[in-house]
């Protein structure tokens, strides 16, 4: 499941733009679409001087390096990746 670190991503890219009280109950409002449109409505909501394109570059940065670091493949999807490799 990627969305824990979604939430850290989002969390931490926040947290540099000096908005330290973001809850995985903010997340949620953002489950479902898409990372554009969510940093687009922080931008406006919190009233961050960044650009879209920089808050979205921020956040890709922070979920690639958790994604590197603490996301899981499922047992059968590591499987499946391993085969179509293999062709």
């Amino acid at each position: 499941d990627s969305e824990p670190n979604y939430y850290e991503a989002g969390r931490r890219t926040l947290a540099e733009y000096g908005v330290p009280d973001f809850t995985w109950a903010d997340h949620e409002a953002y489950v479902g679409i898409s990372t554009q449109e969510t940093v687009a409505d922080w931008k406006r909501r919190y009233g961050l001087r960044a650009t879209v394109e920089e808050l979205l570059a921020v956040k890709n940065r922070h979920y690639l390096g958790l994604a590197r670091t603490s996301a899981r493949a499922y047992p059968e999807m590591r499987k499946f990746v391993e085969l179509l490799a293999g062709e």
